[in-house]
């Protein structure tokens, strides 16, 4: 019996990846996208998320970046299989399973509940 192949689709707008079973595929896309909000590109224009680095010593709470959009789409659709499902409703990313994603970043290094910003000499400000 041939297997069906998934794909992305689109609903109301926003573009769903296909869900996927295959975790280390999760974890790269979960990486890529904390790793984004990260940027000096995105903290440049992203208010909310430069004004947390700044108060809490270059460092965001994991619950929070956890808890944006993005990441719970990502982990919703792609571990949950909540396809179909508005952004709005879907559950804050597990932040185990979100720190495991940022385990090799070398933007973000994670600290228990904590997410830093790594300076350009590779080591996490504190």
């Amino acid at each position: 019996m041939a297997q069906q192949q998934q794909v992305a689709y689109y609903h109301h707008s926003t573009l769903y990846p296909p869900p996927t079973t295959n975790d280390s595929v999760l974890l790269a896309r979960l990486q890529a996208q904390v790793e984004f909000y990260f940027s000096p590109q995105n903290l440049a224009k992203d208010v909310f998320l430069s004004s947390l680095l700044e108060q809490h010593e270059n460092a965001v709470p994991l619950e929070t970046i956890a808890s944006f959009p993005k990441v719970r789409q990502l982990h919703a659709v792609g571990r949950l299989g909540m396809i179909g499902v508005p952004t709005s409703q879907m559950p804050p990313a597990d932040p185990t399973f979100l720190a495991k994603a940022l385990e090799e970043s070398r933007v973000v290094k994670v600290s228990g509940q904590w997410i830093h910003l790594v300076t350009t000499q590779g080591t996490a400000t504190t």
